[in-house]
């Protein structure tokens, strides 16, 4: 931080300062953390875009502090010192920013965390870039504080356009996100403009204007699905979320969130939010009234098994596991012959043959309908197998293991089922053959 003092800066001496702050940050950088502990969070002084007195406090220091206000008033519910740093003057960004405070509210936003980047170049009466990565959480009250790697709390990176006035102004012009946001892959969900959120008992469900029609009939099942899935999340040893988040997709939308580039065939996917939860996006172009609560489960069962449908945090090599336990917990004990599937199975197999091993490769991208209806299906069967001759305890314990703990396949496997791999293998490929 400079030294206080009167007078003018010249533009040199700010970059000369800027370079000095740049060094101390490099090597010792500080986050702003703002959170909720208890029932409310901390709240400091509010500054705002306004003057201030020369020589008090770095611009760069002082847009900071600004940001991290900005994450406080969105906490408090304070929508105007969510907007004071923004230049109200860009109506879009303006109004971006204050659809943005009304969707992150509604979503039970419990976290924004801010840090800077690299120091921005400070040019009065100019505009410059300044990076900011927000780690954030919603609807939980303790969120893990931001890190560099490896961080607990979803975290995005944010590329702002600041105007640094000659009387001390600072506002934010331009906002986006980083082209390269090595924490997300974007825009997520959250961040379309205009979306609609409603609340049920479980769940919250966002729509953009062309799902509204449907989003009381979501809300709907997934309420019924989620006390259902709660009870696998219990097996699992998992806590279930206080509210499932389900956001709704029409094809402009699926195309765009997250990057897009999901199968063809993808009806809908969980994402992780961090190492916390995962959120759902629902493909409602291939989501029928019928089979939506099923739907619903699967990919609730994503959630509470703590691993998205995206190959986050295992390997693809485990995508058997991942889809084959969430497509056991959508069918809900359903017995495993009764399998909407079943069809799919008998004709893949009848191409194919039997399968060799439980162990089944990935989808492609550009699979057809029969291949991956068959590949949800046999995995669904392993399952049951496995649920018939162990129980659903054993079985989750069991799978907890092999994804998230630190045993290989078959220690997971004699541990908990008190069998080799191999023995459990053999086993369940001809329970599949007397099953189809």
């Amino acid at each position: 931080m400079p030294p206080q003092g009167g007078g003018r800066r010249s533009y040199k001496l700010w970059l000369a300062v800027g370079a000095a702050v740049l060094v101390v940050l490099l090597v010792g950088a500080v986050t702003v953390v703002v959170g909720r502990g208890g029932d409310a969070p901390v709240v400091a002084d509010q500054p705002s875009a306004s003057a201030s007195p020369e020589g008090s406090v770095h611009p760069a220091d002082r847009l900071e502090e600004m940001l991290k206000a900005q994450g406080e008033a969105l906490l408090r519910g304070d929508e105007q010192g969510w907007l004071a740093p923004i230049d109200p003057g860009n109506r879009k960004l303006y109004e971006h920013y204050r659809s943005q405070f009304t969707v992150l509210r509604a979503l039970k936003v419990s976290a924004w965390q801010v840090r800077m980047g690299i120091p921005p170049i400070v040019v009065l009466g100019r505009e410059t870039e300044a990076r900011m990565m927000v780690a954030y959480c919603f609807g939980t009250p303790r969120c893990p504080e931001f890190k560099q790697l490896y961080g607990e709390a979803a975290q995005f990176t944010q590329d702002l356009r600041v105007r640094w006035g000659e009387d001390g102004t600072i506002l934010v012009t331009g906002s986006k996100a980083a082209e390269r946001d090595r924490f997300e892959a974007r825009p997520l969900p959250w961040e379309s403009e205009r979306l609609t959120v409603r609340e049920g008992r479980r769940v919250i469900v966002a729509a953009p204007a062309g799902q509204l029609s449907r989003l009381g009939e979501v809300v709907a099942a997934a309420d019924r699905a989620a006390p259902i899935v709660d009870r696998y999340a219990r097996l699992a040893g998992r806590e279930p979320p206080t509210h499932y988040i389900v956001f709704l997709a029409g094809e402009t939308e699926w195309n765009a969130w997250r990057g897009g580039k999901k199968g063809k065939w993808v009806s809908g996917y969980a994402y992780r939010v961090g190492l916390m939860t995962s959120n759902v996006v629902m493909r409602m172009s291939r989501v029928d009234r019928d089979y939506m609560e099923t739907i619903l489960r699967h990919e609730f069962g994503h959630v509470v098994t703590a691993t998205g449908s995206d190959p986050y945090g295992t390997s693809v090599f485990d995508k058997w596991l991942v889809e084959g336990i969430a497509e056991y917990i959508g069918r809900s004990g359903e017995p495993a012959s009764r399998t909407p599937r079943m069809g799919a199975i008998r004709q893949y197999v009848r191409q194919k043959g039997w399968p060799r091993t439980i162990k089944l490769p990935s989808l492609d991208v550009e699979a057809e309908d029969v291949e991956v209806d068959a590949f949800y299906g046999l995995n669904y069967l392993t399952m049951s197998c496995l649920a018939k001759r162990h129980g659903e305890p054993k079985l989750f314990r069991w799978w907890i293991d092999v994804v998230h703990g630190e045993v290989d396949d078959d220690q997971a496997t004699r541990k908990h089922f008190g069998e080799s791999w191999a023995a459990m293998e053999r086993a369940c490929l001809s329970y599949i053959r007397r099953t189809v």
